[in-house]
């Protein structure tokens, strides 16, 4: 069986097994949680709720790499949201980041 890839902005392909550990792969957990949206009244609320599930992941460093090596604007992967994630990287080298 062939394993699944992600190609980041970086053109390097990333193995994407780790993703079925992922708390949010859980069959009752709404993906929609994930990416709340900016004109919704309840988008803080559902941010909160979804950084709680990252908090409990154990694949969390993992997913916040892959987003930041996307580059991906959008929703709350590896507890941070696309405003976060910016903050991070353009704050210090995201490789220095403790686990």
């Amino acid at each position: 069986m062939a394993m699944e890839k992600t190609k980041t902005s970086d053109g390097k392909d990333h193995s994407r097994e780790w993703m079925e550990s992922a708390a949010c792969a859980n069959r009752d957990i709404d993906p929609r949680l994930f990416y709340p949206s900016s004109g919704e009244r309840e988008s803080k609320v559902r941010s909160r709720d979804a950084k709680a599930v990252c908090d409990q992941c154990s694949v969390r460093r993992q997913c916040l790499e892959l987003a930041v090596q996307m580059d991906d604007a959008h929703g709350v992967w590896g507890g941070l949201n696309a405003r976060e994630r910016r903050r991070l990287t353009n704050e210090e080298p995201f490789t220095n980041l403790a686990a």
